[in-house]
């Protein structure tokens, strides 16, 4: 039973590491669009048909770290960050592999962190 509740202390600890928000600076947003094709059969007959994806990449800089996150965009009717403002503040949680930041509607929008930059550069050996 001990051990139970230390478990369920432990991971209530990690949910408010994680759940902690940050203000950060909003660098930039960039998208990069890329092509696929698709192909479907029905009835011995098939279409192909070809799809443009839309990745954003969103620039924030916390504190002495600046990361990059990634938010693909799938439907045509998901979410578009055009609503935050470049070298405005937002707020942001971070994770061991993502970025969350606050849209204007108090919704996250979640990104897959693919750059971390060190604002000082490390000590050459």
């Amino acid at each position: 039973m001990r051990t139970l509740w230390l478990l369920a202390l432990f991971t209530l600890t990690l949910w408010a590491a994680d759940s902690r928000y940050q203000t950060g600076t909003l660098i930039d947003v960039t998208h990069q669009d890329s092509s696929r094709t698709v192909g479907s059969t029905q009835n011995g007959t098939g279409s192909v048909t070809s799809v443009t994806d839309r990745e954003y990449n969103l620039t924030v800089k916390v504190g002495e770290m600046t990361y990059v996150g990634s938010y693909w965009r799938h439907w045509k009717w998901s979410y578009e960050p055009t609503d935050f403002t470049i070298n405005g503040n937002v707020e942001v949680r971070l994770t061991a592999k993502e970025m969350y930041l606050v849209k204007r509607d108090g919704k996250e929008l979640r990104t897959k962190i693919i750059k971390r930059i060190s604002a000082s550069p490390a000590a050459s050996h």
